[in-house]
Protein backbone atom coordinates (compact mmCIF):
# COMPACT_ATOMS: atom_id res chain seq x y z
CA UNK A 1 0.00 0.00 0.00
CA UNK A 2 1.23 3.44 -0.93
CA UNK A 3 1.36 6.38 1.49
CA UNK A 4 -0.63 9.55 0.99
CA UNK A 5 1.10 12.30 -1.03
CA UNK A 6 2.83 9.71 -3.22
CA UNK A 7 1.34 10.35 -6.63
CA UNK A 8 -0.41 7.64 -8.59
CA UNK A 9 2.51 5.25 -9.03
CA UNK A 10 3.69 2.87 -6.34
CA UNK A 11 7.40 2.62 -5.52
CA UNK A 12 9.43 1.31 -2.62
CA UNK A 13 9.87 4.88 -1.33
CA UNK A 14 6.07 5.34 -1.06
CA UNK A 15 5.52 2.12 0.93
CA UNK A 16 4.47 2.82 4.55
CA UNK A 17 7.32 0.87 6.22
CA UNK A 18 9.91 2.71 4.11
CA UNK A 19 8.30 6.11 4.70
CA UNK A 20 7.96 5.65 8.50
CA UNK A 21 10.33 7.90 10.40
CA UNK A 22 11.65 9.54 7.23
CA UNK A 23 11.96 13.08 6.01
CA UNK A 24 12.88 12.51 2.36
CA UNK A 25 13.29 15.13 -0.35
CA UNK A 26 11.86 13.56 -3.47
CA UNK A 27 11.59 16.61 -5.73
CA UNK A 28 13.97 19.31 -4.50
CA UNK A 29 13.64 21.02 -7.91
CA UNK A 30 11.42 20.63 -10.95
CA UNK A 31 8.28 19.50 -9.11
CA UNK A 32 5.53 18.36 -11.51
CA UNK A 33 2.99 20.90 -10.19
CA UNK A 34 5.22 23.95 -10.74
CA UNK A 35 3.64 24.73 -14.13
CA UNK A 36 0.12 24.72 -12.65
CA UNK A 37 1.09 27.14 -9.90
CA UNK A 38 2.89 29.46 -12.32
CA UNK A 39 -0.19 29.39 -14.58
CA UNK A 40 -2.28 30.88 -11.75
CA UNK A 41 0.38 33.46 -10.85
CA UNK A 42 0.71 34.51 -14.52
CA UNK A 43 -2.77 36.02 -14.25
CA UNK A 44 -1.19 38.54 -11.86
CA UNK A 45 2.17 38.91 -13.64
CA UNK A 46 3.28 36.88 -16.68
CA UNK A 47 6.94 37.06 -15.61
CA UNK A 48 6.49 35.36 -12.23
CA UNK A 49 8.60 32.24 -11.73
CA UNK A 50 8.29 29.97 -8.71
CA UNK A 51 10.32 27.11 -7.28
CA UNK A 52 8.84 24.23 -5.29
CA UNK A 53 10.68 21.72 -3.15
CA UNK A 54 8.75 18.58 -2.20
CA UNK A 55 9.52 16.44 0.83
CA UNK A 56 7.83 13.20 1.89
CA UNK A 57 7.30 12.75 5.61
CA UNK A 58 5.84 10.16 7.95
CA UNK A 59 2.25 11.44 7.67
CA UNK A 60 -0.93 9.56 6.81
CA UNK A 61 -2.73 12.50 5.20
CA UNK A 62 -1.99 16.11 4.44
CA UNK A 63 0.40 18.12 2.33
CA UNK A 64 2.42 21.22 3.10
CA UNK A 65 3.83 22.99 0.05
CA UNK A 66 6.49 25.69 0.20
CA UNK A 67 6.89 27.96 -2.81
CA UNK A 68 9.71 30.45 -3.30
CA UNK A 69 9.70 33.52 -5.54
CA UNK A 70 11.61 36.78 -5.57
CA UNK A 71 9.86 40.13 -5.25
CA UNK A 72 10.87 42.93 -7.62
CA UNK A 73 10.37 45.60 -4.96
CA UNK A 74 10.26 45.71 -1.18
CA UNK A 75 6.81 44.55 -0.07
CA UNK A 76 5.35 43.96 3.37
CA UNK A 77 3.66 40.81 4.59
CA UNK A 78 0.47 42.85 5.07
CA UNK A 79 0.54 43.91 1.39
CA UNK A 80 0.97 40.26 0.33
CA UNK A 81 -1.86 39.13 2.61
CA UNK A 82 -4.14 41.84 1.26
CA UNK A 83 -3.42 40.82 -2.36
CA UNK A 84 -4.29 37.21 -1.53
CA UNK A 85 -7.36 38.14 0.53
CA UNK A 86 -8.69 40.25 -2.35
CA UNK A 87 -7.99 37.50 -4.90
CA UNK A 88 -9.59 34.74 -2.79
CA UNK A 89 -12.36 36.77 -1.11
CA UNK A 90 -15.14 34.77 -2.81
CA UNK A 91 -13.52 31.37 -2.28
CA UNK A 92 -15.24 29.52 0.55
CA UNK A 93 -12.41 27.08 1.24
CA UNK A 94 -9.33 29.32 1.17
CA UNK A 95 -8.10 30.79 4.46
CA UNK A 96 -5.26 33.30 4.65
CA UNK A 97 -3.31 32.67 7.86
CA UNK A 98 -2.60 35.92 9.65
CA UNK A 99 -1.10 34.85 12.98
CA UNK A 100 2.10 36.67 13.93
CA UNK A 101 3.07 34.27 16.74
CA UNK A 102 2.28 30.83 18.15
CA UNK A 103 2.56 27.32 16.77
CA UNK A 104 -0.07 27.88 14.05
CA UNK A 105 1.27 31.11 12.55
CA UNK A 106 1.89 29.19 9.33
CA UNK A 107 -0.37 26.63 7.65
CA UNK A 108 -0.39 23.22 9.35
CA UNK A 109 -1.83 20.10 7.66
CA UNK A 110 -2.64 18.53 11.04
CA UNK A 111 -5.35 21.08 11.84
CA UNK A 112 -6.92 20.61 8.39
CA UNK A 113 -7.41 16.84 8.75
CA UNK A 114 -10.88 15.97 7.44
CA UNK A 115 -11.56 19.42 5.95
CA UNK A 116 -11.91 20.81 2.45
CA UNK A 117 -9.92 23.94 3.37
CA UNK A 118 -6.63 25.23 2.02
CA UNK A 119 -4.68 27.46 4.41
CA UNK A 120 -2.14 29.87 2.91
CA UNK A 121 0.55 31.79 4.79
CA UNK A 122 3.63 33.83 4.00
CA UNK A 123 7.10 34.85 5.08
CA UNK A 124 9.51 37.33 3.51
CA UNK A 125 13.27 37.00 3.65
CA UNK A 126 14.24 40.68 3.75
CA UNK A 127 17.88 39.90 2.97
CA UNK A 128 17.09 38.48 -0.48
CA UNK A 129 13.57 39.93 -0.98
CA UNK A 130 12.32 36.35 -1.35
CA UNK A 131 8.64 35.64 -0.74
CA UNK A 132 7.93 32.23 0.75
CA UNK A 133 4.34 31.04 0.25
CA UNK A 134 3.23 28.13 2.42
CA UNK A 135 -0.01 26.23 1.84
CA UNK A 136 -1.55 23.20 3.55
CA UNK A 137 -4.43 20.87 2.73
CA UNK A 138 -5.73 17.48 3.72
CA UNK A 139 -4.94 15.84 0.39
CA UNK A 140 -7.48 13.05 0.96
CA UNK A 141 -10.29 15.56 1.37
CA UNK A 142 -9.36 18.77 -0.44
CA UNK A 143 -7.12 16.90 -2.86
CA UNK A 144 -9.59 14.22 -3.95
CA UNK A 145 -12.94 13.47 -2.35
CA UNK A 146 -13.79 17.01 -1.24
CA UNK A 147 -12.72 18.40 -4.59
CA UNK A 148 -15.07 15.96 -6.35
CA UNK A 149 -17.99 16.94 -4.09
CA UNK A 150 -17.23 20.64 -4.55
CA UNK A 151 -17.18 20.23 -8.36
CA UNK A 152 -20.40 18.20 -8.28
CA UNK A 153 -22.08 20.91 -6.18
CA UNK A 154 -21.10 23.53 -8.74
CA UNK A 155 -22.20 21.36 -11.70
CA UNK A 156 -25.64 20.75 -10.22
CA UNK A 157 -26.14 24.31 -8.94
CA UNK A 158 -26.03 23.28 -5.27
CA UNK A 159 -24.40 25.51 -2.69
CA UNK A 160 -20.67 25.06 -3.33
CA UNK A 161 -19.96 24.17 0.30
CA UNK A 162 -22.83 21.66 0.68
CA UNK A 163 -21.51 18.69 2.66
CA UNK A 164 -18.07 20.26 3.00
CA UNK A 165 -18.41 22.49 6.07
CA UNK A 166 -16.71 20.04 8.46
CA UNK A 167 -14.20 21.96 10.59
CA UNK A 168 -11.78 19.07 11.05
CA UNK A 169 -10.59 16.41 13.43
CA UNK A 170 -7.98 18.47 15.31
CA UNK A 171 -7.05 17.90 18.04
CA UNK A 172 -6.64 14.20 17.34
Amino acid sequence: MSSSQSGKNYSLSTHHPERAGCVRSYAPAGHRHTAEIEMVFKKINPKIKVDISATAIDMVRGILVTIHTFLKKETSIEEIKNIYKKHYQKEKFIKIISQNFGIYRYPEPKILTGTNFCDIGFAIDKRSNRLVIIAAIDNLTKGTAGQAVQCMNIMYNFEENLGLEFLGLHPI
